[in-house]
């Protein structure tokens, strides 16, 4: 407890020296009709008096009235149904205590067993002269044996960092109200809530620098949250325990990406023994030796992004294919100094969502030179290098205008479209500085044959090496 004010104020314990009240002031009062030599007193373990006046040792003036009804059996006037959820609580598990102790103990063996009680029950008291010491050592106390939930140990934190007393008590009254409402619906419903308010937290909000945690959540990969834990020590400081964060996600990133386009599952089922060995191989390691088993890792995979040579729109794909579209995009405007926003490419909350274009129109005519059925037309058609990601609109507008219909309105897209016009390599100076410095093979086409629809798909292979690139992992240690 803290000692502030001359007044000892209770940190960790109170349900249980509530619970400890409860049964002495029951037994107090199964006392009540026996002769005074059959009696124990332990009226001055449930309250003293000072200077003639009594109060309880529990001292907690919501309770006040409570414990004062309960300790009288109701002769003074109070009313339940005015009061707060944790009194009615208390009520409740006083009258669990009549209905449950013991009839062998209610008669002849009550004063032996409150001689027992007395003798045997101790209750050890540590005070320190601030909150702050005092939430630490409760911290510290409750990490052995058995442990604190982590529902307890997050309100022993944040109860810790509320400087005012009074805050810190309105805060502590809210904490157990809510938890008492969560707990009525299930045993293990406060830790879900709080993992369902942390993951939307973390994973629906593109934060800067944690932008990986962000796009594996997009790609609903479930088991991020305990890889993401793994690696991390209780004496990690924030940014130790962030670089380290940012590790793990960049790498689950590059694991997603690399096995989308070779069309391998992402599956739970597929990957979860996979990720759990990883799990341990990574566990509480610094961040020079998580680098190092990162980079190891993703040497030794055996999905690499020359699978983007074959890689296409088919219903398997379609649920990486805008996130990719969406990257590539993104990076290379980013890298161009074009504004860019990510999360508005994947949106669907916005009134024009972007899309998936084809470049090439549903339009077998339009490539009878190139193809010898539509059949082959329709698979090729389908191909990455051939794809888009433009705002809802465009599609029903040109979608079945032949290339050098839609090649114009391409220039006012965005910058992986653009890049297809002539005129986006005439006085763009960013974007062709990011093209000398990143060797990327970008060009124009007045046409879009098959021919360079392979080029774009090489294109395509060539950026996304440079997006998913294990690099990211040493610059971690700079």
């Amino acid at each position: 407890m803290s000692h502030r004010d001359g007044k000892n104020f209770i940190i960790d314990g109170q349900q249980r020296l509530t619970s400890i009240t409860l049964l002495l002031i029951y037994l107090h009062n199964r006392q009540r009709d026996r002769a005074q030599n059959e009696k124990v007193d332990i009226s001055t373990l449930i309250f003293s008096e000072k200077f003639g006046k009594k109060s309880f040792n529990l001292d907690i003036d919501e309770r006040a009235m409570c414990i004062e009804a309960l300790y009288n059996q109701y002769e003074i006037s109070f009313d339940v149904n005015n009061e707060s959820e944790s009194i009615r609580n208390i009520l409740a598990r006083y009258d669990d205590i009549e209905q449950h102790f013991p009839a062998t103990l209610a008669n002849g063996a009550l004063s032996y067993f409150i001689d027992w009680l007395k003798e045997n029950v101790d209750l050890v008291e540590i005070t320190t002269s601030s909150d702050e010491d005092a939430y630490t050592i409760f911290e510290t106390m409750n990490d052995r044996g058995l442990s604190l939930s982590p529902t307890d140990m997050l309100k022993g934190y944040l109860l810790a960092n509320i400087t005012d007393t009074h805050e810190r008590a309105k805060a502590n009254d809210l904490w157990k109200e809510q938890m008492l409402q969560l707990t009525r619906l299930g045993k293990e419903e406060d830790a879900d809530f709080f993992k369902a308010w942390f993951r939307v937290k973390a994973a629906h909000t593109l934060t800067p620098g944690m932008e990986y945690i962000f796009y594996n959540a997009q790609n609903n990969f479930t088991l991020q949250y305990p890889l993401l834990l793994a690696p991390l020590r209780p004496e990690d400081d924030r940014e130790t325990a962030q670089r380290k964060i940012r590790l793990v996600a960049g790498y689950i990133d590059i694991f997603i990406a690399r096995r989308a386009v070779n069309f391998r599952t992402l599956d739970y089922s597929s990957i979860v023994y996979t990720m759990f060995n990883f799990m341990k191989e990574i566990r509480e390691l610094d961040v020079s030796a998580l680098v190092q088993v990162l980079t190891q890792k993703v040497a030794a995979m055996e999905e690499t992004f020359n699978g983007v040579q074959y890689f296409r729109l088919n219903q398997w794909s379609k649920k990486y294919i805008p996130q990719l579209l969406a990257r590539m995009t993104h990076y290379i405007e980013e890298q161009s100094g074009v504004e860019s926003n990510f999360a508005t490419y994947i949106s669907r909350t916005i009134k024009k969502p972007f899309e998936i274009e084809h470049i090439w129109a549903n339009r077998y005519d339009y490539l009878r030179e190139d193809f010898t059925t539509k059949e082959e037309f329709d698979s090729y058609r389908q191909r990455f290098g051939g794809l888009l990601l433009l705002q809802r609109g465009f599609n029903q507008s040109f979608s079945d205008k032949p290339y050098s219909g839609k090649l114009d309105h391409y220039y006012g897209q965005n910058l992986l479209a653009k890049s297809l016009h002539p005129r986006c390599y005439q006085n763009n100076p960013s974007f062709l500085r990011f093209l000398e410095q990143s060797g990327l093979p970008f060009q124009p086409y007045e046409t879009f044959t098959k021919a360079h629809l392979d080029a774009r798909q090489r294109l395509y292979q060539h950026i996304c090496e440079r997006i998913w690139s294990p690099d990211r992992f040493a610059q971690e240690l700079v």
